[in-house]
């Protein structure tokens, strides 16, 4: 019984460094990510409570105000997006940005008690702050199952309504001319 109850002993140094060996690959990538996010200042001028600005879908003449709250996932080692609760429509969404080639971040953005899905692509400044900056988004209403793009505004401070119309008719989106066609 006593050889028995020997081999059966359980040497706790080895159970423990194996479990470290085996959370290795998972820790060493948020330290990394955890070093990245500190040496890149770039990402951080979205960081905090933000304000999104667009044309309203019931009423045309009115500028919609809705907060964003961004913040550093150190554990999905992402920015991610949070966008609370609105008084009218009743729609709550959450994300992540990523960063697109040049000067462009993209936000996808899913319902959290629906189905829809939103992107939004936004110019990244190249100012270490941000104060305003423009872009387009895309999704779909499921409510009316019609796709639905249109202009948006980020801004580091609440705007006024007179001011959101300003920025948002002045930022005009341009297109490039259409190729010729073939004779």
């Amino acid at each position: 019984m006593t050889q028995f109850s020997e081999a059966l002993a359980v040497h706790w140094p080895d159970v423990i460094a194996g479990f470290l060996l085996g959370l290795s690959p998972a820790l060493l990538r948020a330290v990394l990510a955890a070093v990245d996010f500190v040496r890149n200042p770039d990402g951080k001028k979205f960081f905090g409570t933000l304000y999104l600005y667009h044309w309203s879908l019931i009423d045309e003449s009115l500028v919609r105000e809705k907060i964003v709250v961004i913040r550093y996932s150190w554990i999905r080692a992402r920015i991610v997006v949070h966008m609370p609760k609105d008084d009218i429509t009743g729609l709550e969404f959450v994300g992540e940005i990523v960063s697109g080639r040049g000067t462009v971040r993209y936000f996808f953005l899913r319902g959290v008690r629906n189905s829809e899905r939103l992107l939004f692509v936004l110019n990244d400044p190249l100012t270490a702050s941000l104060s305003v900056t423009n872009g387009i988004f895309t999704g779909v209403d499921v409510r009316r199952s019609t796709p639905l793009t249109g202009r948006v505004l980020l801004s580091a401070t609440r705007l006024t309504q007179e001011k959101a119309k300003e920025y948002l008719q002045a930022r005009r989106l341009t297109f490039a001319p259409p190729l010729p066609t073939a004779p």
